[in-house]
C-alpha cells in the first residue's frame, strides 16, 4: 500500500495567474488580443493627459501623488497609473472582467477643472472615462492616500 501523500497546492499560488495585472492579461492572452491596440492607445493618451495636467500645476506648490502600478504586484490587479492632488483625481485602470482600460476622474475646487475636462474631450479617452466621486471628496481621499502610501510617490509641483 502506497502511503505517500499527493503534494498540496497552495491556493494563493494557484490563484496567482488569475490575479495578474488585467492589462497584461489583455496584452498576452489570445482571447483578449482584440483589446491590446485599444488599451495601448488608452495608456498612451492617459500618460499624455498626466503630462498636461502636471504642467498646469507647475509652480503652484501643489503636493501630488503619482504612482505607476503597471508592473507593481503590490497594488491591485486593475490599477495601472494614478495621479492625485487635493483638487484632482485621475486613475487609469483595466477592468477586472472586460479587460478594457478606463480613466476614472474627480474634481474638488480644482482651479483647472474646465481645462482638464477639455483635455479629456480632446481625446477619444472621454469615451472610456467616468467621473467617480471619491468618498468624502478628493481632498479627503488625497489625505487617506498620503497616510497609507509610501512617501517616494509624493512630490511638489
Amino acid at each position: 500500500m502506497n502511503t505517500a501523500k499527493a503534494p498540496l497546492h497552495h491556493p494563493l499560488k494557484q490563484a496567482k495567474s488569475f490575479y495578474k495585472k488585467r492589462w497584461i492579461q489583455a496584452a498576452t492572452l489570445p482571447k483578449y488580443a482584440h483589446l491590446k491596440p485599444q488599451n495601448d492607445l488608452m495608456n498612451t493618451m492617459f500618460m499624455s493627459l498626466i503630462k498636461k495636467v502636471k504642467t498646469l500645476y507647475i509652480g503652484r506648490n501643489e503636493f501630488a501623488y503619482e504612482r505607476d502600478s503597471r508592473h507593481d504586484s503590490t497594488q491591485n490587479c486593475s490599477t495601472m497609473h494614478c495621479f492625485i492632488t487635493k483638487t484632482v483625481y485621475l486613475e487609469l485602470t483595466c477592468d477586472f472582467v472586460e479587460h478594457k482600460c478606463y480613466v476614472h476622474f474627480d474634481f474638488e475646487r480644482c482651479p483647472f477643472e474646465q481645462q482638464i475636462r477639455e483635455y479629456l474631450k480632446a481625446y477619444p479617452i472621454i469615451m472610456a472615462s467616468k467621473q467617480e466621486p471619491r468618498n468624502g471628496g478628493v481632498a479627503a481621499y488625497f489625505a487617506r492616500v498620503k497616510a497609507y502610501q509610501p512617501s517616494q510617490y509624493f512630490f511638489t509641483l
